[in-house]
């Protein structure tokens, strides 16, 4: 019986085909890809302009730079629960962040104090779908146009996603999305800003223009982690030696379980690092054009994203059948998970039950932004965020995960979490039949 992680990497023809074009040599850089994959993007979003950029962080620098900010003075409006880089970079640019609570099912900023926070100072609101999970679009689009604010969607990971109809991505006056490592749809780091704005599009296809591309040994690198991750986190090579690897190195202390389920959700930048990063160093770091093999990695998997999205989708709805329990969304809301998450009240407890059961996964990885020391001047009270933030887990889902997985997955969840026992008849079991990989058959009793 195969162990099971989190297989968050590209499928295989892309993985490989990426390697063998690295070394091809032709048009690694510069070339017709990139344009192609911006139309691609802005066409399937349904907006008028796109722009690849190194990262969502440094497209998420440049819309703000593009605002007549009064440094020090004029606030953003954000989440209180969500990455930190994100609240770094408002910083950076000499916005003062406002943390708002959030929804303690969806843990999306909460409407609600969205509007009680704003001042005659507010300058913008950064709109994040958390985990895939589109917020309250509507509500916070109105409290924006009521007090002419400028609205950025973050997107990053909510690619796919559908608001009332219109893809998630289509709501803002900007929006940004990520193709970093272990999203839905990755570029083996990456992103891309988009908008209806002509004038704002004008402004940051001129600063991309003037910034250098990255060097082929960090191209070499980020495609080596992806082949590095596909390996580990093969079912064959998990079971056999990346598992009983952890298993010693947490037997012997020389890591503990959470550092091990927390690495693959590490931020790019340490927190002790980030809190002292000046805005220099952050242009070094990752202003970086998006290159030509990045764009052809995304149109190969653009092909059939919407696809491989269904899959994860109905795996989901098959492991809540399993625990029993399903998450209530608004019924105009349809998410295009990147973590599917539950709450649960003993986080550790949760992470070592499944870990000596044969499952690693992962806990909570982003801390309450009100509460860092970076951010100590903006403090506030966010009860809801420190109710709930704290208790989440991540299940694994996606696609290459079978019927029998998914019952393990939900078998292990319901026996510590509900204290339910579960028992798998295979042969009649009530639930569609799934394939090697996870696609969905009806069959019938």
């Amino acid at each position: 019986m195969f162990k099971i992680t989190y297989r968050m990497v590209p499928p295989k023809d892309v993985v490989f085909s990426s390697v063998r074009r690295l070394f091809s040599g032709r048009n690694i850089l510069s070339g017709p890809s990139i344009k192609k994959f911006e139309d691609e993007l802005r066409n399937y979003i349904g907006v008028d302009y796109a722009v690849a950029v190194s990262s969502a962080r440094y497209g998420l620098y440049l819309i703000l730079k593009s605002l007549p900010i009064r440094k020090g003075v004029d606030e953003v409006i954000l989440p209180a629960y969500m990455p930190v880089i994100v609240a770094k970079v408002a910083v950076l640019c000499g916005l003062k962040p406002v943390f708002v609570d959030v929804d303690p099912e969806t843990l999306n900023m909460d409407p609600d104090d969205v509007e009680r926070k704003i001042t005659k100072n507010t300058k913008a609101i950064i709109m994040v779908h958390l985990y895939g999970v589109p917020c309250d679009i509507d509500r916070i689009v109105s409290i924006a146009r009521k007090h002419n604010l400028f609205l950025i969607e973050d997107a990053s990971q909510a690619l796919g996603a559908f608001y009332k109809g219109k893809r998630v991505g289509s709501f803002g006056d900007a929006t940004v999305f990520s193709f970093n490592f272990q999203k839905n749809l990755t570029t083996c780091g990456g992103g891309v800003v988009l908008t209806n704005n002509k004038v704002l599009y004008d402004k940051i296809r001129e600063n991309i223009n003037h910034l250098p591309y990255p060097s082929r040994i960090e191209l070499i690198y980020r495609v080596v982690r992806i082949l590095t991750d596909w390996v580990l986190t093969h079912p064959v090579f998990f079971t056999y030696f990346t598992y009983p690897f952890l298993r010693l190195l947490v037997a012997t202390r020389l890591v503990t379980l959470r550092e091990i389920s927390d690495y693959s959700f590490r931020s790019v930048v340490p927190l002790h690092k980030m809190a002292k990063m000046r805005e220099e160093e952050f242009v070094e770091m990752f202003g970086k054009r998006f290159t030509n093999i990045q764009a052809e990695i995304g149109l190969q998997q653009l092909k059939n994203y919407d696809e491989r999205l269904k899959r994860g989708s109905e795996n989901i709805e098959m492991l809540e059948d399993f625990i029993g329990k399903k998450r209530v969304l608004p019924k105009d809301v349809v998410p295009a998970y990147f973590l599917y998450y539950m709450f649960v009240d003993n986080v550790e407890m949760v992470l070592k039950y499944f870990f000596k059961h044969g499952i690693l996964i992962c806990g909570t990885h982003y801390p309450i932004l009100p509460d860092l020391d970076m951010f100590s001047k903006y403090s506030c009270d966010c009860p809801a965020t420190r109710d709930n933030a704290k208790k989440v887990i991540y299940l694994p889902f996606r696609s290459h995960l079978g019927v029998e997985n998914l019952f393990r997955i939900a078998k292990a969840f319901n026996n510590v979490v509900q204290n339910k026992k579960m028992v798998y008849i295979p042969k009649k079991l009530p639930y569609r039949k799934v394939s090697l990989y996870g696609l969905a058959e009806d069959e019938e009793d």
